[in-house]
């Protein structure tokens, strides 16, 4: 009866663990006539930029499921360059 209850609390822990794979983060950052919003939420990155002077409205989504921090950074650097947006 100890193990069995030791395997369901590793169980249930490791699900927990799992549903919460990734924590939210979102960083918005304002720079006169452009904004620039980026949300991961472990599963989709969310990349939103306005420019008022280059009359540029983006608004792009991105499956970032099983990638790493670092193959996530690259893919928000890769389309902020295409852009032509400069983070300050």
């Amino acid at each position: 009866m100890k193990y069995l209850i030791i395997v369901v609390t590793i169980f249930s822990l490791t699900a927990c663990t799992n549903h919460h794979h990734g924590a939210r983060t979102s960083t918005t950052v304002e720079d006169g006539n452009q904004t620039v919003k980026i949300e991961d939420d472990g599963e989709t990155l969310s990349i939103k930029v306005k420019n008022e002077e280059k009359q540029l409205d983006y608004n792009g989504s991105f499956d970032i499921k099983n990638k790493s921090s670092v193959q996530k950074k690259k893919l928000e650097t890769h389309i902020l360059d295409s852009l032509g947006v400069q983070l300050k």
